[in-house]
């Protein structure tokens, strides 16, 4: 194991600013994009297909950008993906002044009735170049895993998730604010172009770069397929194989890890496909009143991902805070459907302790557990995430003029399937 570049160690900090810079230029947009989708022409069904093309088009992005940074290190990797969502940012923006023209009207009985408007447009084509270039990250993980010392790895991995929670706070708190204005729902994008801007000076200026534990080789995984750069001969991976999805499966309990981090995505992809639509169509929320929602379950997480976590996982094992997370966390989502304003935020609070509780450990563990193929991994956790984001988003979007509030329940079973294979894998551990 080769010791990491001199002074690494205080790229925690910058990465830190950076998390939170991202997460704030995202979420300030969240609470009201159903509403601007709906405004420029579509319906839930187009709102689905607008949230997941970023998770699409990250499917693609994520492995390659997380085995770029393999080779070339970190740091070019995060600044090339701050770059992307800064430009997919401005073409946002650019919706708000192209002229409203209708494009297709679509009245179909698998997506609907809506027309498709140029703005409406220009908005999935931004998301998507937003998801190709979004690998941020794995790579921001990789890099947490390159700098910290194997007692401090899930400390770092805690902070890591707080500084995104702290971001998702003021988010949605600034977007009640921003939304307000005579600039209305232009502002608030303008304010998270100007917030993905400031990512890319921090990564260029205070961010040091960092290499793979295993200097001089490369970390990619046998039998993934490789394209010269055509570049002093340097090689870089694209999407992996097949093959080498199998042997990072291999890898000690990898496997059941990847799993439970896919269903608790999937969880939450069909959650925010979901909430956003049913709060504004059957509970006739405002976009204050949703970003107060958000605001409230993401200050939660950041309590508990920090002080709390970092006392209860010295005393409780992973695997039954990870059990005990997804019970709390199904049973948040289940309260969702109740129609009281006082039962939907007490939801949010729930689902915060139980996300809090069981995202960051497995995170941690998959990092334990991914030895020197760091980047190999947390780029097939990016896909595998992206895939499940996909998949709920879209299947959110098509069944939720069936099922409304019902969709929570699906969520809610997910998670109790995450928690019974935790318990499991205790029960196996201790054979």
């Amino acid at each position: 194991m080769s010791a990491q570049p001199q002074g690494a160690e205080k790229g925690l900090s910058p990465l830190l600013a950076v998390n939170f810079a991202d997460s704030l230029g995202y979420t300030i947009v969240m609470p009201f994009l159903v509403y601007l989708v709906m405004q420029w022409g579509g319906d839930a069904i187009v709102f689905s297909l607008v949230s997941a093309a970023f998770s699409a088009f990250q499917i693609m992005g994520s492995p390659l950008l997380g085995r770029w940074s393999d080779t070339w290190g970190r740091k070019p990797i995060l600044l090339l993906s701050e770059a992307g969502s800064l430009l997919s940012w401005l073409l946002a923006l650019a919706a708000f002044y192209v002229p409203m023209t209708t494009l297709m009207d679509v009245d179909s009985s698998l997506l609907g009735k809506f027309t498709l408007t140029l703005p409406l447009l220009l908005l999935f084509v931004a998301r998507s170049l937003d998801g190709l270039t979004g690998g941020s990250v794995s790579v921001a993980n990789a890099y947490v895993a390159d700098i910290s010392a194997p007692d401090q790895l899930k400390a770092n991995f805690g902070k890591l998730s707080a500084s995104a929670n702290a971001g998702e706070v003021l988010g949605p708190t600034l977007a009640a604010v921003l939304v307000g204005t005579a600039l209305g729902y232009e502002l608030p994008v303008l304010a998270a172009a100007a917030m993905c801007f400031v990512t890319v000076l921090l990564i260029w200026f205070r961010l040091p770069d960092s290499q793979p534990r295993v200097a001089g080789v490369s970390q990619a995984v046998p039998g993934a397929i490789s394209v010269s750069t055509g570049r002093n001969g340097s090689r870089c991976d694209r999407l992996p194989s097949v093959e080498s999805v199998l042997t990072i499966c291999r890898l000690p309990r990898i496997f059941p890890l990847l799993s439970a981090a896919f269903l608790v995505n999937l969880a939450f992809s069909i959650f925010y496909i979901a909430m956003p639509v049913y709060v504004a169509q059957e509970l006739n929320w405002s976009p204050q009143k949703m970003a107060l929602f958000f605001a409230i379950m993401s200050l939660v997480m950041i309590i508990v991902e920090g002080p709390v976590l970092r006392r209860v996982s010295a005393v409780v094992s992973d695997v039954v805070l990870i059990s005990t997370g997804g019970l709390v966390l199904g049973l948040g989502f289940m309260l969702l459907d109740t129609r009281l304003d006082s039962t939907v935020f007490a939801a949010a609070v729930l689902i915060a302790i139980g996300n809090g509780l069981m995202w960051p450990l497995l995170v941690a563990l998959l990092s334990e557990k991914a030895g020197e193929q760091q980047g190999a991994v947390q780029g097939l956790v990016g896909s595998s995430g992206a895939i499940a984001s996909v998949i709920g988003l879209l299947l959110g979007g098509i069944l939720y003029g069936s099922l409304q509030g019902w969709l929570f329940i699906v969520s809610s079973n997910l998670t109790f399937v995450v928690m019974l294979m935790a318990l499991w894998a205790k029960r196996s551990e201790s054979r």
